[in-house]
């Protein structure tokens, strides 16, 4: 494995065949701004020739993703990843005359709701409501300047404010940021990179801290300096945390990327939800179209049709969910809920050549056993064809998993995979009509899970499954 750092971005090269290496990016690892989270994030990947040593380009594009940071979504509204309460009011004002020192000051408007000023940015004044919910663990934000505004205290400037325009803004930052670093692994020995490196593994180590929105306008206000603030501050470090994140990203030798996710609720705030994992659709590189199965899942009734996505679903071209989420009485097992999204990529030829699998190992918190009880729904479909499989969706105090993201070559229509964790490797197999894989195996495999209308048996170097639209999880230690 190569890996290598070039400002904020980081990359990671591993075999994929005989003739092609696997390119992997990330953004966001030293990167700081005051004005947007900047999360690790999943950038971009493809193939590059392997007898090419300049590895920041690739000769076969997979995707180019902006948004597969995972947030939750506390009070119901996304926050943490790439996401800030959508609370700020940003207003226009031509003739302002407010500097930095007015930050923290606190206006009014015409309905006597008031506001704090949280960042002056030319004439453009960024403002939140004071707190109108229950408390600061069930907040509520008022999303409108009625009329213009009038000082009350804490600022120099006290001329009123004359709101020309506005619009709604992510309060930025929400994330806190404790650690971004990349350590890489060499014969069992970690060490921090600089630079580039090769490497048996490699991991991006994040941990933040989100901030309770609902108490950074006051902590803004109390700490304002003598005099006032000298520049735009960063929101991040005022406030309360709600939510503390711990998040590895593992790249494996075999390009597989983990995703160990370990969360605790800090505040009693409302939590839904959390992915813990998920993706954007990838390019149509082979030009025969993307697929998409859900296993362990009912037909899904919706306004748009009736899906089955046991068997491949045209993610273009044709009607998709417009806005669904698989609740329990889509589950085709309420013990075992869907776990895994799998999309697949023919050629112009109509043959399946590459697949892409996202999902959660079954260990700790998204072990089937414990994730039943934790969701509402398993996984959320949108138009936009990203994929949102929930490690939890019920109010979370504590959630420890671990996710997976995963490009695999495919040569037939069932696709079949292998994720190695933690010293065990879990091989799912997939038939979405009549087949069978026989797979080389050197020790011996446990069956953990598996649909109706399958058989397998194993010998001293083979593993063999068949079977008629079902799916078999193993497990090797």
């Amino acid at each position: 494995m190569i890996v290598s750092v070039n400002k904020d971005v980081a990359l990671f090269r591993t075999p994929f065949n005989a003739t092609h290496d696997l390119v992997q990016k990330f953004r966001g690892v030293d990167n700081d701004t005051i004005y947007y989270n900047s999360p690790v994030d999943f950038m971009e990947a493809g193939l590059i020739d392997n007898s090419k040593w300049d590895y920041w380009h690739v000769d076969i594009p997979f995707n180019y993703s902006n948004d597969e940071a995972t947030p939750f979504t506390v009070n119901n509204c996304c926050i943490g990843a790439n996401h800030a309460e959508t609370c700020g009011v940003s207003v226009y004002s031509q003739t302002h005359d407010k500097t930095f020192a007015d930050i923290g000051s606190i206006w009014v408007d015409e309905a006597n709701v008031k506001f704090t000023l949280l960042m002056v940015r030319d004439e453009e004044l960024q403002f939140v409501s004071e707190n109108v919910g229950e408390n600061d663990n069930r907040y509520v934000f008022v999303k409108k300047i009625t009329g213009d505004l009038t000082y009350i205290e804490n600022g120099c400037n006290t001329s009123p404010i004359k709101v020309e325009k506005q619009h709604l803004s992510y309060m930025s930052r929400s994330n806190r940021y404790l650690q971004k670093k990349i350590f890489v692994c060499k014969n069992g020995e970690w060490s921090a990179l600089f630079g580039s490196a090769e490497c048996d593994l490699a991991e991006i180590r994040e941990d933040y801290y989100i901030i309770n929105p609902a108490t950074v306008a006051k902590d803004l206000a109390s700490k304002r300096p003598q005099g006032g603030y000298t520049k735009n501050v960063d929101l991040a470090y005022f406030g309360s945390p709600m939510i503390k994140l711990n998040l590895v990203y593992r790249i494996m030798p075999d390009g597989a990327i983990l995703v160990f996710f370990d969360s605790e609720r800090l505040m009693p705030v409302q939590v839904e939800h959390y992915f813990g994992v998920m993706f954007q659709e990838k390019l149509d590189i082979y030009g025969g179209g993307s697929y998409r199965i859900i296993p362990k899942t009912k037909p899904i009734d919706c306004e748009e049709g009736v899906f089955d996505f046991t068997k491949p679903v045209a993610l273009y071209g044709k009607p998709y969910p417009k806005s669904k989420k698989i609740t329990k009485e889509y589950f085709a097992n309420p013990d075992f809920p869907p776990d895994r999204i799998i999309d697949m990529y023919k050629n112009k030829d109509g043959e399946y050549k590459l697949g892409f699998a996202c999902g959660f190992l079954p260990l700790y918190d998204c072990a089937p056993e414990t994730r039943k009880d934790n969701l509402t729904y398993a996984v959320s479909l949108k138009f936009t064809r990203k994929a949102y499989p929930a490690a939890a969706s019920g109010d979370i105090t504590k959630l420890k998993g671990i996710g997976y993201k995963k490009f695999f070559a495919m040569n037939d229509e069932n696709p079949v995979y292998a994720v190695t964790c933690e010293g065990k490797t879990y091989i799912y197999v997939h038939f979405i009509n009549e087949g069978k894989a026989t797979l080389p195996i050197d020790s011996r495999v446990t069956l953990i899970e598996k649909g109706e209308n399958l058989d397998w048996y194993q010998d001293c170097s083979s593993l063999t499954v068949s079977g008629k639209q079902t799916y078999a999880v193993f497990v090797k230690e």
